[in-house]
């Protein structure tokens, strides 16, 4: 049964664990409803600033490009259900791009920037896009090639310079706009909203279903969790990128409903986040645990006032208690590290530690409206304080489900609803989750899923390898590492230097 159902009074005598923050109420709203909603109520406000060119963009900048683009979609013929992918970096466009796709009724799904041909066939190529919002370099700079990996597509969109008989200009196609978008009716809880991809708790990409409910309750639970934070004068910053569920979660939708200025970067660079924080003075930080090493190490951080910043909110990946030792040091308690806890399938954000009362070490509580249990790895039993097993995960921020793949979905949620994590932990006394092991076999190396059998499938793929096996292993900077371990066919004169620049060109 659907997770929303749960029943709290039937819950209560077994040991499951429920958010000690307020329940919220989840209004009967799309997504782009709530975000048109608050651009338009605050026309003049700064919602974003362009961290490259500095080009300030208000409410009312934001909207009209919002209902000019929703036109032009449907000037090119998309209509409610149709998908359109997404492969750019973390640029301005994204905010209007994803909130008018779905403002049509449309689907977005969006990926790397940095996809090869290999990845866009194995993610995107699988949900028969009608549509690809992009860049000319996309795909290694071979556009050409996407309507052979992607023949669903009737057309192709640049933000830059388009090819004659090949791609369309964004601006230009806005700049011709005029008239009305086609309203479409929504069932908030049915109806997808994104399909962002995840290696789930094992194996290749699985397209993760999230409908509209599911995005608005979680941007509401975050809200509710953090809304001391959102403050009038707050401005975010962030590096997490925008195909990211965590970077579109935190840094394109939260901040405009909660009314808070957005600084974008396209990609990180330790001096040019630096400069951003102390020009705008940048109050809170969504980053993965590499970014904040850096700013535990090194030298140029000395150089920069940052004593506006409030928080670093880490996501993605676990933190080490020693990386947050050496914040805490160095900025001398002035800066506080919040390690929350989430997977695309959650929307991302699960948990949160409390800003009055973090705890070292943990993932933090459950947001609003969540419910959690802890399993036995041996029995499916449920287990109590303090007993280690997987973490399971209810609220109505789940997923629907994994795009044509029933038995992956069946796998994940339970007849209750709650989703299997893959993640090994335990609850204290308090409500605070502790992490301590995954079942899942994903490597995270700097908050990146990196699926083992993905990489084991590119090295078998080599005539001279006879069998291999990826595992992660730990590192100091990145979080994890992979290292395969590879048997060479008989007579095979493979090097190790071979096999790296195999890797590499594959």
């Amino acid at each position: 049964m659907p997770n929303f159902y749960i029943n709290k009074k039937k819950t209560k005598s077994l040991n499951y664990i429920f958010s000690t923050y307020q329940d919220i109420k989840i209004p009967n709203s799309s997504l782009p409803d709530l975000i048109l909603e608050s651009y338009q109520n605050d026309k003049e406000r700064i919602f974003h600033v362009n961290g490259v060119t500095h080009k300030e963009y208000t409410g009312e900048m934001m909207h009209n490009l919002i209902i000019k683009f929703a036109k032009c979609l449907n000037d090119l013929g998309f209509r409610k259900g149709d998908v359109i992918g997404i492969i750019l970096p973390s640029v301005i466009e994204y905010h209007y791009i994803i909130n008018a796709i779905l403002l049509i009724g449309c689907i977005a799904s969006p990926i790397s920037p940095d996809s090869k041909p290999e990845d866009i066939k194995n993610t995107i190529a699988n949900l028969h896009p009608k549509c690809l919002i992009t860049y000319s370099n996309v795909a290694q700079g071979k556009i050409k090639q996407l309507k052979n990996l992607l023949p669903t597509l009737n057309d192709i969109i640049v933000i830059d310079e388009e090819e004659e008989g090949v791609s369309l200009n964004l601006q230009k196609l806005i700049h011709q706009s005029n008239g009305k978008y086609i309203k479409v009716e929504f069932d908030q809880k049915k109806d997808i909203a994104i399909v962002p991809f995840s290696s789930g708790t094992s194996g290749l990409h699985k397209g993760v279903l999230l409908s509209h409910f599911n995005l608005v309750a979680n941007v509401l639970q975050g809200i509710e969790c953090e809304k001391r934070f959102y403050e009038k004068d707050s401005v975010f910053l962030g590096c997490t990128p925008f195909f990211h569920i965590y970077g579109l979660t935190m840094l394109v939708l939260l901040p405009v409903i909660s009314k808070v200025k957005t600084i974008v970067i396209p990609r990180f660079n330790l001096q040019i986040f630096l400069e951003l924080i102390q020009r705008y003075k940048a109050t809170m930080a969504y980053v993965v645990p590499p970014v904040i090493v850096m700013l535990g190490k090194s030298k140029i951080v000395n150089d920069y006032d940052l004593s506006s910043l409030k928080v670093l909110f880490s996501g993605s990946a676990p933190l080490s208690n020693l990386v947050e030792q050496s914040i805490n040091e160095r900025f001398q308690g002035k800066i506080k590290i919040k390690q929350a806890y989430g997977l695309t399938e959650t929307s991302p954000i699960a948990m949160v530690n409390p800003s009055d009362n973090i705890k070292v070490g943990s993932a933090g509580k459950l947001v609003s409206n969540m419910i959690a249990k802890v399993i036995s790895i041996e029995d499916k039993s449920i287990l109590g304080v303090r007993e280690v097993g997987e973490i399971c995960l209810a609220g109505p921020n789940i997923m629907i489900g994994y795009h044509n793949n029933q038995e992956a979905t069946k796998n994940t949620i339970d007849s209750e609803g709650f989703l299997h994590t893959g993640d090994i932990g335990y609850v204290d006394e308090d409500g605070y989750f502790y992490i301590t092991d995954r079942i899942k076999e994903l490597i995270k190396v700097k908050g990146y899923q990196v699926p083992p059998a993905e990489l084991e499938g590119v090295l078998m793929k080599n005539s001279e390898i006879l069998d291999c096996c990826v595992i992660g292993i730990d590192d100091f900077e990145h979080g994890e590492l992979p290292r395969a371990y590879v048997v060479k066919k008989e007579n095979s004169t493979l090097t190790e230097k071979d096999i790296h620049s195999y890797r590499i060109e594959n």
